[in-house]
């Protein structure tokens, strides 16, 4: 039967994220972050809570909030480094030029998603450009 979680915010949703993976859904939620709230969020005991999933949950797909680009990059990378799902298009060195990125949608739920692009110098230490963007997907 089918099984949805609902994201609950103000406190850790992690007990309910189980019960729905252990009753079929497919994936769970985490409740909805502040992309500012990330960005600032001190590695701590007292606030390990709000980036807290386990192996029996996963996929748990982090939801995000905010208006400016680059702290939400910031605060995606965060929910990345936590464990959280967000999926990878492409993570390699290019050569110049014109290149585009094939996705195949077929899995994903309608909504916005980011992506963000980085170009380095041709020694690849120095972050020359950094742009997140986001696109609507409609089904």
């Amino acid at each position: 039967f089918p099984v949805v979680q609902a994201a609950l915010s103000g406190y850790s949703d992690w007990p309910m994220r189980v019960l729905a993976r252990r009753h079929g859904a497919s994936y769970s939620l985490c409740e909805v972050m502040l992309d500012r709230f990330l960005v600032e969020l001190k590695d701590r005991k007292r606030t390990q809570h709000f980036l807290f999933n386990t192996a029996e949950e996963q996929p748990v797909a982090g939801q995000l909030m905010g208006a400016e680009p680059d702290q939400f990059s910031l605060g995606a990378m965060k929910l990345v480094e936590a464990g959280f799902a967000v999926p990878v298009l492409a993570d390699d060195f290019l050569p110049a030029g014109e290149h585009s990125i094939l996705w195949n949608a077929a899995g994903a739920r309608p909504g916005v998603y980011f992506y963000r692009l980085q170009v380095r110098d041709v020694r690849g230490s120095a972050r020359v450009l950094s742009r997140t963007r986001g696109m609507l997907l409609v089904k």
